[in-house]
């Protein structure tokens, strides 16, 4: 069976809920990842996150991440809160 991974938008009309509801039909689906960017103002971590409450198998990944707005130590925290 082919391995897929899903880019999930950003988008400002997508609430937590949303998020949440996305990534858990990933997983029904047979997607093996969700990636998002981050933009429109929210934190791409976050959002990952949302889709963690959701899930269990899939995987979770970003793929932009702004470094300018972060500290390597905010960073780490944050992405070791998915692990």
């Amino acid at each position: 069976m082919p391995f897929l991974g899903l880019r999930l938008g950003n988008e400002p009309e997508l609430g937590p809920a949303d998020i949440r509801s996305l990534g858990s039909l990933a997983e029904e689906l047979g997607y093996g990842e969700v990636w998002m960017t981050e933009g429109s103002g929210r934190d791409s971590l976050t959002q990952l996150a949302a889709i963690a409450t959701a899930t269990s198998r899939i995987g979770l990944g970003t793929g932009i991440l702004p470094m300018f707005s972060r500290t390597p130590l905010i960073t780490a925290m944050s992405s070791a809160g998915l692990a």
